[in-house]
């Protein structure tokens, strides 16, 4: 028997709500498909879209963890905010499921930074002794093509902090007007949510 595809599309975004909570996959679309894999489903046509499973995730939150995910939240705005400080040099903006109010307890916290070169970054956390190590991030340009950009990676009270590294200046205000960039805070929109 096949399910009607809203059906199918359902239980999906539920089971990939409980793989982005309980395995920290904070990356819808892989979420999708592994819980897709998950429920014998990998045939599947469509999957659901991230906008429910972002609705599935806050309803789990409601179900499994109503007595811990406000305080869970607030924590790590608050350690958000404080690396924001830190970064402020850089422009930092929040974004990600900590920002969304979705974040579990496997999630990191990912800062968007915008710098004239990643050693400006480098140089900062090493004069100040802050461990890191070096990564990639990926975005598309309005043609759909990737760009490989830099990233650092941070580990601060057991969470990982995550620096996607961007070109400070015109082309990145034109990013972010053209929605190019993930929905983002800056430290004064972050502090208002803290209050």
């Amino acid at each position: 028997m096949k399910l009607p595809k809203t059906r199918v599309e359902s239980r999906i975004s539920q089971e990939a709500a409980k793989i982005f909570v309980e395995d920290g996959i904070e990356n819808y679309n892989r979420a999708k498909y592994k819980a897709a894999e998950r429920l014998g489903l990998s045939a599947i046509d469509k999957l659901p879209s991230d906008n429910e499973v972002s609705n599935a995730i806050e309803e789990y939150h409601r179900l499994f963890r109503s007595n811990t995910q406000a305080n869970h939240i607030r924590k790590m705005r608050q350690l958000a905010f404080n690396w924001m400080e830190f970064l402020k040099p850089f422009c930092p903006r929040l974004t990600g499921a900590v920002l969304e109010g979705t974040a579990g307890p496997h999630s990191s916290i990912t800062l968007l930074v915008f710098l004239e070169t990643a050693e400006d970054l480098i140089v900062n956390l090493i004069d100040t002794n802050i461990r890191y190590s070096e990564n990639y991030h990926h975005i598309f340009d309005r043609n759909g093509k990737p760009i490989e950009l830099p990233a650092v990676d941070i580990i601060a009270d057991d969470i990982l902090i995550q620096l996607k590294l961007y070109p400070r200046g015109q082309q990145s205000v034109q990013a972010i007007q053209h929605q190019l960039l993930p929905l983002s805070a800056d430290i004064n929109q972050v502090r208002e949510l803290l209050d």
